[in-house]
């Protein structure tokens, strides 16, 4: 039976960056005699009360946040800015993981920061690092409404919209589900994304215009919102994507100072896609409104060059 724990232990800790927690151990039949002597014999190690690790396994930020969430409970869920790291969003960053909790009897837990919500619905949450509960994006940025500046928080929203990590239609339903009077950080939430929704051009008219240059440059009908293809990048998607050219075009409806700013992380984006021989196009706003057969007639070139460029036979 011993045998049978253990084994088990080490299936639900290679699921949990090598952690997990006491509950856990007795749910699968342990107890407290049983871990002790694990501890003793060097087979697992305490990181905190009631959570332990399997020796060997990496210290890395998810780990951090396994071992966070376990010490903190059941029902708990990684939020705030320890959920931007998670999901990759841009904003400014916290040395301590967040956790939230639905119940005021929470432990207090050294180094670990925790908040009480109990409005975090199970829409609000999706499972990461193989079963760790993290808020969405949209929630995420709803709980950061609370903490950041305004002039902060509607950056990190553009950015996100037009990175396509966070829809709209998601900030809107989180918005509406936490709707009430007195409500931290709604106010502002809701704010932000008024003034954004009246900056031209909204995600869906731009996407629009991209694909009528598609069709003003005569290119067949390209793969829309495909995973960007090196891992490097994350879980990002493309906004059109060529394969028999390798080639990606983005739409960038940033304004220009916002581009200005979120330029090294696309330059990254793009540096990571020539790795893989692919070319990508920047389609901006303000060239499709001034140019829109210029832009479309430049895409054009670039697609024949790609094609000859892999085919140089059919040339």
């Amino acid at each position: 039976m011993r045998t049978d724990i253990d084994a088990a232990v080490a299936r639900l800790a290679a699921r949990q960056e090598g952690t997990f927690a006491r509950r856990q151990v007795l749910e699968l039949g342990g107890n407290d005699s049983f871990i002790a002597r694990r501890i003793r014999a060097g087979h697992w190690f305490r990181i905190r009360d009631a959570v332990f690790a399997i020796p060997g396994s990496p210290d890395r930020w998810p780990r951090q946040l396994w071992v966070a969430q376990l010490a903190a409970g059941p029902g708990s869920v990684v939020s705030y800015q320890s959920a931007a790291v998670a999901r990759r969003l841009d904003v400014p960053q916290v040395p301590e993981p967040v956790i939230t909790v639905s119940h005021p009897s929470h432990p207090r837990l050294r180094g670990i920061t925790i908040h009480q919500h109990n409005d975090v619905r199970p829409t609000h949450v999706a499972a990461m690092y193989g079963g760790l509960s993290v808020t969405t994006s949209a929630r995420t940025f709803a709980d950061l409404a609370i903490v950041l500046r305004r002039s902060v928080l509607m950056e990190a929203i553009d950015v996100a919209l037009v990175d396509r990590k966070v829809p709209v239609g998601a900030l809107v339903s989180v918005l509406a589900d936490l709707t009430r009077p007195g409500k931290p950080g709604v106010a502002k939430l809701a704010e932000v994304l008024e003034e954004l929704a009246g900056k031209p051009p909204a995600r869906s008219i731009l996407e629009r215009k991209l694909d009528d240059i598609v069709s003003l440059a005569g290119l067949p009908t390209p793969m829309r919102e495909v995973p960007h293809p090196s891992p490097a990048v994350g879980d990002a998607f493309v906004d059109r994507w060529f394969p028999e050219a390798q080639l990606i075009v983005e739409a960038d409806g940033r304004s220009t100072h916002a581009r200005r700013r979120q330029l090294a992380k696309d330059r990254a984006r793009d540096r990571e896609a020539s790795r893989l021989g692919i070319e990508t196009a920047r389609v901006v706003w303000e060239d499709v409104e001034r140019d829109a057969q210029g832009t479309a007639d430049a895409l054009a070139d670039i697609y024949a060059v790609r094609l000859r460029q892999l085919r140089p036979d059919a040339a």
